[in-house]
């Protein structure tokens, strides 16, 4: 098979695509080897070993290893969105906790990344 330039390692891949929905404030679904649920939050952090999300629900961190994430699936919440439909309301406090939590992440994946969200 000719190389096309395309391809990349997989480590590579996945940090550039959790970078990119990061930088654009987007929730997702966090779907774990074994687990009949996903974890539903937003990303909040990434090392070699883990990814790191903000608890929509809770507002609490989960450290998920990366070897046993199946699948990050956006659910099509945007933080903004989040933060604007919870203004009036028994969560808005914790809307903003979730973008204090993950504030910073979403602003190192803009410098790295560049461009729009």
């Amino acid at each position: 098979m000719a190389e096309s330039g395309l391809a990349q390692p997989y480590e590579q891949m996945f940090e550039r695509n959790v970078g990119h929905i990061a930088k654009r404030g987007r929730e997702v679904s966090v779907w774990i080897e074994g687990q009949p649920e996903p974890r539903i939050g937003f990303l909040a952090g990434l090392d070699e070993e883990y990814l790191q999300v903000c608890i929509t629900k809770t507002q609490t961190l989960s450290n998920i290893r990366r070897d046993m994430i199946a699948s990050v699936d956006e659910t099509g919440v945007t933080l903004g969105s989040l933060i604007r439909d919870s203004r009036g309301t028994d969560f808005e406090e914790s809307a903003y906790k979730v973008e204090e939590k993950v504030g910073h992440f979403q602003k190192k994946a803009l410098a790295v990344l560049g461009g729009p969200k």
